[in-house]
Formats: C-alpha cells, structure tokens, sequence
C-alpha cells in the first residue's frame, strides 16, 4: 500500500502523522443495519408526551422510521 500521510500546514508552520498501512482495513461493501442504542419502553400517564430515543448504524445509512399500530408516525 506504500507509506501514508496525513500532512497539514500553514504560512506559519506544517505537521504530519503518518498510518501503519498494515492496520488500515477495508469497509466492508455493506453492513446490515443494526440497534447500537435499542428504543426502550416507557411507562407515562394518559396524555404525557413520550420521547421514544434510539440508534442505529449500517452501510449505505439506514433510513429510520416510527410504527404505532403498523402506522408510521411522526415527532409532534
């Protein structure tokens, strides 16, 4: 792979950092998505707001959507 390098500089100065290319691995074509930080249940009074959070990760980036009832939602 050769010798890599990142390199910043300016008028007034110049830095660099070089990689180990024997540690640089390739991405993967895909990744199927998955939960890094799973949704969790709520238990709230009739009529409070929820505030459902999660997190997912994959390759291209996953498009997320919110069900209720089979129905998708939305914030508000």
């Amino acid at each position: 792979m050769g010798d890599v390098k990142l390199v910043a500089s300016s008028h007034i100065s110049k830095t660099s950092l070089s990689v180990d290319p024997s540690r640089v691995d390739s991405m993967p074509l895909t990744e199927a998505p998955a939960f890094i930080l799973p949704p969790r249940n709520l238990c709230i009074k009739e009529g409070a707001t929820a505030k459902f959070e999660g997190r997912v990760r994959g390759y291209p980036e996953p498009q997320v959507t919110w069900h209720r009832n089979g129905q998708p939602i939305t914030s508000g």
